[in-house]
């Protein structure tokens, strides 16, 4: 009540406390000479994008693992320039493509806990005085999914398997509420975050790879077509996010997207009009309901005769 009656007051004095701005996870990340003329010849539209997912990309893996992003960014630039798309096909893919490649695992959401800025963030909010102490209780729940993204993949995959033979297996989740300001707490996620080193040797990285070349290839199809239509497979990718059940929902719901729109358009089975509003469509959908039903219904009155009939007109 007498934060209420605080706030309430300094409201009413109209006092308003100046906002601070968001401090990144971690420090940005400088660019070598080499990265700075490569970036700097790809079109104007795209560069700062770019140059942004080689920081992201060098703190959350390393250099070798931005180089393969920016090596991945030069075919999607031929392609933009063949589908005359000004930068936009690039910028889109950019940015995208740098998300996806930052994918969230038990790695990084372990790194993020420990982070030292995270600690004098919550520090500040709560007003901690120099001779108190703060606990931070993190309440977690991994599953079988969680467990094998960071195993090797045969390992993995043999956990899988048994999963999908004994359902029960696969809706086994741990709770457990960690004190990430006691010292085993502590360790516990610094030792995850130190995986960081052996993350291309797991299954989610080698499941994500693969998932991101078939994406471009996808993209680069379509820009043969369109423009247009490749900028909308481009940002069907912002539904796979997270991990765990999130990402399951995420990446079914984009496949069937894929599956029932990219393809056919790709395939020049279904109108390019009807096919570029029907992927924003969908993908909106998606992101609205994230059980599906939306996205069923959209998907099911896109594959009607009447939609080809109007997209024809």
């Amino acid at each position: 009540m007498r934060g209420f009656r605080a706030g309430w007051n300094a409201a009413i004095a109209g006092s308003r406390t100046p906002a601070e701005p968001a401090k990144r996870h971690k420090a940005p990340v400088a660019l070598t000479s080499n990265l700075e003329a490569e970036i700097a010849a790809l079109p104007a539209a795209a560069q700062e994008v770019i140059a942004e997912g080689v920081r992201r990309l060098t703190a959350y893996q390393d250099r070798d693992y931005a180089r393969l992003y920016l090596d991945r960014i030069q075919a999607i630039g031929e392609a933009d320039a063949r589908a005359a798309a000004g930068g936009r096909l690039l910028a889109a893919t950019a940015r995208q493509l740098a998300l996806r490649m930052s994918y969230e695992d038990v790695i990084r959401v372990a790194e993020a806990k420990i982070d030292p800025a995270r600690v004098e963030r919550i520090a500040r909010e709560l007003a901690v005085k120099a001779e108190e102490t703060v606990t931070v209780t993190e309440f977690l729940k991994p599953g079988i999914d969680e467990l094998c993204s960071i195993l090797p993949p045969w390992l993995a995959t043999a956990i899988l398997k048994l999963a999908e033979r004994y359902p029960v297996l696969g809706r086994l989740h741990l709770a457990m509420a960690v004190n990430s300001r006691s010292i085993s707490g502590y360790l516990r996620f610094a030792t995850l975050a130190r995986l960081r080193a052996f993350r291309r040797k797991t299954f989610r990285f080698q499941n994500e790879q693969e998932a991101i070349e078939a994406w471009l290839r996808l993209i680069v199809q379509a820009a043969a077509r369109s423009g247009e239509l490749a900028i909308e497979i481009v940002e069907c990718a912002g539904l796979i996010k997270g991990y765990g059940d999130t990402h399951r929902r995420g990446s079914g719901n984009y496949d069937q997207i894929v599956k029932l729109v990219a393809m056919p358009a790709l395939a020049e089975a279904m109108p390019l009009r009807q096919a570029i509003d029907g992927l924003a469509s969908a993908r909106a959908a998606a992101l609205l309901d994230p059980e599906g039903e939306a996205l069923a219904k959209c998907l099911a009155d896109l594959a009607s005769p009447a939609a080809h009939a109007i997209a024809a007109e």
